[in-house]
């Protein structure tokens, strides 16, 4: 039935015997390419997010602007930079480092909101977790506070009824 199909439409019978031939030699370039980005990628982030939680003056404005120039450019409009931008000012990169550095920069950006906002909010967890544990504490405070209330009431009164004893043994 295949063969039919192939003989019926001979493009899909290039198609078939080229695929593997054009796949093949892509994935060994985009594997690669990922997995040292997406590395690259996570080291920027990280960083640039630890400088912004930490509200360093002058680098947090830093990492804002590169992150804001990144995520609000177009990822191939940053790869046209590069690739062709650079050597018409004298720099000139090889294809597979220039992607390099093109996917780790513009991941870098995103990952590091990312990062950011995650550290936020571990921050704002820990504030609520410590300020559970201080009303915690103030409830048993309170609890405390109303069973000394209630124990010196009960003193009181023995002490009320011991002078009242004390009292019936002087009067005679």
């Amino acid at each position: 039935m295949l063969e039919n199909l192939f003989n019926s439409f001979p493009l899909l019978g290039i198609l078939a015997d080229s695929f593997p031939k054009i796949l093949i030699p892509g994935l060994t370039v985009t594997i690669p390419l990922t997995a040292i980005a997406f590395s690259c990628a996570m080291l920027i982030a990280v960083a640039a997010a630890i400088v912004q939680f930490a509200r360093v003056p002058v680098a947090t404005q830093l990492c804002r602007f590169y992150i804001w120039i990144f995520r609000g450019t177009p990822l191939l409009v940053q790869l046209f930079l590069v690739f062709y931008g650079l050597p018409k000012v004298g720099v000139r990169i090889e294809p597979f480092p220039a992607a390099v550095i093109v996917f780790s920069l513009n991941e870098g950006a995103y990952c590091a909101e990312t990062v950011r906002a995650a550290l936020e909010d571990l921050n704002s967890l820990s504030q609520n977790m410590a300020i559970n544990e201080i009303v915690r504490k103030s409830e048993r405070t309170e609890e405390i506070a109303v069973e000394i209330q209630n124990q010196a009431e009960e003193n009181r009164e023995m002490a009320d009824s011991l002078e009242d004893v004390v009292a019936g043994f002087t009067l005679d």
